[in-house]
Order: structure tokens, then sequence, then C-alpha cells
């Protein structure tokens, strides 16, 4: 019932035209130091969003901020996150998941420059919903 693909490539492809791998081939291909790599890199993706917690005290003394308006900040890092997942994670099947990637990683690191250089408190969370919108 399995079918050639039609682009040449020589994968199978089973009932419901999804490729079907050999788990070998899987357990080749993710070794144990690729699958710590892929761990570690995720968890300091994800991690971007927890950063300012900590440091929500001092922020809010270095921008004569009250405790409301501090709190904000992790606020709309959560709000960013949570609206960037259902826009961004269904590129990677449109768009070339690798440059989906590199993309996702670069908006990152400029949102993290602009959280860094932030003059105001707006500006910070303006920096905090784009650096977790990408995640």
């Amino acid at each position: 019932m399995d079918a050639l693909a039609g682009d040449g490539s020589g994968v199978r492809l089973g009932v419901t035209g999804w490729p079907r791998f050999s788990h070998n081939l899987l357990r080749r291909a993710l070794t144990r130091g690729l699958r710590l790599i892929l761990a570690t890199a995720s968890g300091a993706a994800v991690a971007n969003l927890y950063y300012n917690q900590p440091m929500l005290a001092d922020i809010g003394r270095t921008f004569r901020a009250g405790a409301h308006e501090v709190g904000l900040i992790a606020t709309v890092t959560q709000v960013g996150y949570a609206i960037g997942m259902p826009l961004f994670i269904p590129q990677g099947d449109f768009i070339n998941r690798r440059a989906v990637v590199v993309l996702l990683f670069a908006a990152v690191a400029c949102a993290l420059v602009a959280a860094a250089i932030s003059p105001g408190l707006a500006w910070l969370m303006a920096a905090s919903f784009s650096l977790a919108s990408p995640q």
C-alpha cells in the first residue's frame, strides 16, 4: 500500500501520504549529544521569558515605577509569548524551518538589545513583548 514520493527522493509514503521513516534512521540522526544540544538551546531560548522576573524590584527602582507597573513587564512578556505561538509556529509548515528558526532567533536577539537599551518602562514593555512573541 506504500507509494514512493513523486519528488524522486525515494521516501516511501504511508497510507495517509505522510513519509514513513525507519526508527533506526531516527535513532542514528538524533544522537545523545545532539539531543543534549537541542535541549539546551530550547531551554535557553524559553528561559528568556523568565529572566526579568527576579530583577523586577531593581527595574522598578531604576525606572522609579510602582509594583503594579513593574509587574506588567512580566505580564506583557507572557502575553507576547501566548500571541506569538499561534502566529509563528505554523510558519514552519510553509517556509523552510531552518530559515524560520534563524529569523526568529535574530528577532529575539534584536529584542534583547532593545530591552537592554530601553530608556523607559514603556520601551521595556514593548521590548519584552517583542522578545517573547517569536519564542
